[in-house]
């Protein structure tokens, strides 16, 4: 039978193509009772203009402003998380993409007010050099701003580039960090406890004809000049660790780091590498405290790790990735889903909680998670976008969502047979009710298995089917589309049990 909860919470999964095309949200940062998010809005054809925006929320997940940056021929992205705040102002870093690579950073005042943007460039000062984007930006107690940026070489190699700014983003020194027979990669730059700064970086090889693949995490701390105090890489024997989006200085000054672990797959050719999820603490000398992998339902070629966040509750770290599952096809018909992903571990390295936002209503179905932070009523925000086949013109939309502490949209999907064995087997909850746009839909069987996957249905009060859909994967949060549905009465059945929910559809 359903179990249903209709617990009231501060919970929101809100999907808006911000009349453009194309928009997705990059980085998210909180401020009292606001929610402020950076994106961008990119046209759909050549030469893809976009425009910079930074957007507010309230708790409820009402858009309150949006403020747009960049216009015309002023060809800018921000696609990355490196949006910052403190008392005082919010400030990201994106990239142009025009002809000048050049990185941009733009400043706020606390109430998301425009106030300064300043251009710095690429290091290299070569016409052939290819700036790539700026991937993490901090701001030290003096107000000067570090950024560590991706650079590509003439020689197709790439290194790593350190940027100091003052407060008023001008150039104070830029520095390569980075090998001449490697890739270097940067992802994020965080503020260390003692003063100085951490950077996280992948180096690699990747030699199909020769059958080479290397790739190693390494963190270097550096001081407020630029000056390398302490490296450590993950040694090849850890196994293939990649692309770590999210590293947080742990209480006792190791780092917990939020990375891949990779797979060489030499059944076809070109080889390639598959990727899972991998999170592991190093201590503030580099040696592996824990570590722990976390598969996807299937193998992937296309994990990605994104931000990570220490709760404030000292209770555990909080991370934000996506699954790429696929049914082992390429075809235009092959159903693919990018799954965003909601993780929690502890301080020695137990997985707490892990939640999926899978949706559901197209063949192919992409939801994407960035940046993650706490809430001040003891929630998490995360952002990216949601693009999917059937949206036609908004195929590629921000998307925020805002979970409870235990990362459910769902209110009450924590709840296991473990704490209370006197709840129902297979539990279905829905919410909101009612509906504008996304039906959230809760279903976890102790017995699940995902090859007699349960089948879903909504009806309306006359019996006519209006979608059908399965799911793959237990525990999990479905996300399905209600916009083309007609305003009315509706049930949700599902296979494995007898009774249907009723939900009412609004516009």
């Amino acid at each position: 039978m359903f179990y249903c909860s209709f617990v009231l919470s501060q919970t929101f999964n809100e999907r808006l193509p911000l009349s453009s095309p194309h928009s997705l949200f990059s980085g998210v940062v909180v401020q009292d009772d606001n929610i402020y998010v950076s994106g961008t809005r990119i046209d759909s054809l050549p030469p893809y203009y976009s425009i910079d925006f930074l957007a507010q929320f309230n708790y409820n997940g009402e858009l309150l402003n949006r403020q747009d940056i960049g216009v015309g021929e002023n060809i800018r992205k921000v696609s990355f998380p490196t949006l910052i705040n403190d008392e005082n102002n919010i400030t990201y870093s994106g990239v142009r993409i025009d002809s000048t690579r050049n990185v941009v950073i733009v400043n706020f005042d606390a109430g998301g007010n425009f106030l300064w943007e300043n251009d710095y460039d690429s290091y290299y000062i070569n016409p052939e050099t290819n700036f790539v984007v700026s991937l993490g930006l901090v701001q030290d107690e003096n107000r000067n701003y570090y950024s560590v940026n991706n650079s590509q070489l003439p020689n197709g190699y790439n290194n790593v580039i350190l940027t100091k700014m003052d407060s008023l983003g001008n150039t104070i020194f830029e520095k390569p960090f980075g090998i001449s027979n490697k890739m270097d990669v940067a992802t994020q730059i965080i503020n260390c406890s003692d003063g100085n700064l951490c950077m996280v970086i992948t180096q690699y090889n990747h030699d199909e004809a020769l059958d080479l693949y290397e790739y190693q995490s390494c963190l270097i701390k550096t001081d407020t000049l630029g000056n390398t105090l302490w490296t450590y890489k993950s040694p090849l024997e850890q196994g293939q660790i990649g692309f770590p989006g999210g590293i947080v200085e742990a209480d006792d000054g190791g780092f917990v780091i939020n990375a891949r672990y990779g797979y060489e797959q030499n059944i076809v050719y070109p080889r390639y590498m598959e990727w899972e999820k991998y999170i592991y603490k190093i201590s503030s000398t580099g040696e592996l405290e824990w570590e722990l992998e976390v598969p996807s339902a299937w193998m992937s070629r296309s994990q990605e790790a994104w931000r990570m966040i220490k709760t404030s509750d000292n209770s555990g770290y909080v991370m934000v990735a996506t699954d790429l599952l696929y049914d082992g096809g390429q075809e235009v018909t092959t159903p693919v889903s990018k799954r965003g992903w909601l993780g929690k571990v502890d301080d020695d390295g137990n997985l707490l909680w892990a939640r999926n936002y899978v949706g559901v209503n197209s063949l192919r179905n992409y939801q994407v998670l960035y940046d993650v932070k706490e809430t001040a009523d003891g929630g998490l925000v995360a952002v990216g976008y949601s693009e999917d086949d059937t949206a036609d013109t908004l195929a590629l939309q921000a998307w925020i969502i805002k979970t409870d502490e235990y990362g459910c949209i769902v209110p009450g999907c924590q709840v296991t047979n473990t704490e209370n064995p006197n709840l129902p087997q297979i539990k279905t909850s829905l919410y909101p009710n009612p509906v504008s746009d996304i039906l959230n839909i809760w279903y976890n069987d102790p017995h699940f298995d995902y090859r007699n996957p349960p089948q879903f249905r909504i009806t309306d009060v006359s019996g006519k089917v209006w979608s059908e859909f399965e799911t793959d994967t237990n525990d999990t949060t479905l996300m399905v589309s209600v916009r083309e549905l007609p305003p009315g009465s509706y049930f949700l059945s599902c296979s494995a049990t007898r009774n249907a929910i009723p939900f009412v559809v609004v516009h």
